[in-house]
C-alpha cells in the first residue's frame, strides 16, 4: 500500500470521530435564551430581574422591563427583548461618546463632603 493511500484510509477514520466530537460542543446561548429560564420563548419580569441582576438593582430592572414591554402584556417576546438591548446598547454608546458614564442610579453621585487628596511634589532623588 503506498503511503497516499494510507493516509486517506486515516483521515477516513479520524473524520467521523472528529465530526462527532464537534456535534457535542454545545452552542452558545443567545442573551434570550439565558434570560427564558423554563425556555417557554417569553420572558416574564422575574425572569428578566434575575437576568440583569448582577448589572442592576430589582427596582431599575423593573423599570427597564416596564419599558421594554412594549404591548404591556407582562411578558418580553425575543423581538422586544432584542430591540430594548439594542436600544440599550445606543444609548450607552451615545453616553460614552459624550463622556458620560453609565452607571446604575446613585452610584457615583457626590455627597458634597468628599475632599480631593492633595498632591505632594515628588522628591528629588539626585
Amino acid at each position: 500500500m503506498n503511503p497516499r493511500t494510507l493516509r486517506l484510509i486515516v483521515l477516513s477514520l479520524l473524520l467521523p470521530a472528529s465530526s462527532a466530537l464537534l456535534a457535542q460542543t454545545p452552542k452558545p446561548k443567545s442573551p434570550f435564551a439565558i434570560a427564558d429560564k423554563n425556555g417557554d420563548g417569553k420572558v416574564i419580569e422575574a425572569e428578566f430581574v434575575e437576568a440583569v441582576k448582577a448589572k442592576f438593582p430589582v427596582d431599575v430592572a423593573k423599570k427597564r422591563f416596564a419599558g421594554a414591554d412594549k404591548n404591556r402584556d407582562k411578558v418580553l417576546t425575543q423581538e422586544e427583548f432584542i430591540v430594548a438591548t439594542a436600544e440599550a446598547a445606543d444609548k450607552a454608546r451615545a453616553d460614552a461618546a459624550a463622556g458620560n458614564k453609565t452607571l446604575p442610579p446613585g452610584a457615583g453621585e457626590s455627597t458634597g463632603t468628599e475632599s480631593k487628596p492633595k498632591r505632594t511634589p515628588k522628591e528629588d532623588s539626585r
